[in-house]
């Protein structure tokens, strides 16, 4: 259950929020089980809060720093993600159905057993997260940085991974995993490496 207090300082704004974490450095809130449904939390600072079973369904967090929070279990469907920071974050179970995570830092991240179906993640990086049995039904992963991320178990059914900026050499993939390469169905094999879409070369031009 989130802390009044520490839920009090959100709710007087971010940028009393972000002057409030940098007076206290050590201290992690708890924000868990909030319901911060369509809150605009945009840019906020919430680095290692643990906000798990947060609800935060519709919530604006554009450029939000939530680098090793703890989102185990969150709601996140439909939330802007745009240029977020979530490296090491813990989204175990996390609901982010039809999410926006643009260009979002996920480096290292846990995401397993997580809920991605048509998530955008557009430009993002996943590099080493994990992402056994999530559920990536229709997500976009255009242009995405798979470079040893953990696909062991998860659904890629009609996925798009064209211009993926990674071969699949270190990636873990179920297999035969059903990708989308354009409009054709591509199956991969597990552990091998195979060009989709763009060269590396070419997609770093963006």
């Amino acid at each position: 259950m989130a802390d009044k207090e520490h839920l009090a300082v959100l709710k007087r704004g971010i940028d009393a929020w972000n002057q409030w974490r940098r007076e206290n450095p050590n201290l992690e809130p708890d924000l868990s089980e909030a319901n911060l449904r369509g809150a605009d939390l945009s840019r906020a600072d919430l680095r290692r809060v643990n906000l798990i079973k947060v609800d935060l369904n519709v919530a604006n967090l554009r450029g939000a720093n939530l680098s090793e929070a703890n989102l185990l279990e969150a709601n996140l469907c439909l939330s802007n993600l745009i240029k977020v920071n979530l490296y090491q974050a813990n989204l175990c179970k996390a609901k982010l159905r039809s999410a926006n995570l643009y260009k979002a830092n996920l480096i290292e991240a846990n995401l397993s057993g997580a809920n991605l179906i048509e998530t955008n993640l557009y430009k993002s990086d996943l590099c080493k997260a994990k992402l056994r049995s999530a559920n990536l039904y229709k997500a976009n992963l255009s242009r995405v940085n798979l470079s040893k991320t953990d696909l062991c178990g998860c659904y890629l059914g009609r996925a798009n991974l064209s211009g993926a900026r990674a071969c699949f050499l270190a990636s873990e993939i179920p297999r035969w995993s059903p990708l989308k390469k354009g409009d054709e169905r591509v199956w991969l094999p597990p552990f091998l490496s195979y060009p989709l879409g763009k060269s590396s070369r070419n997609s770093d031009r963006d």
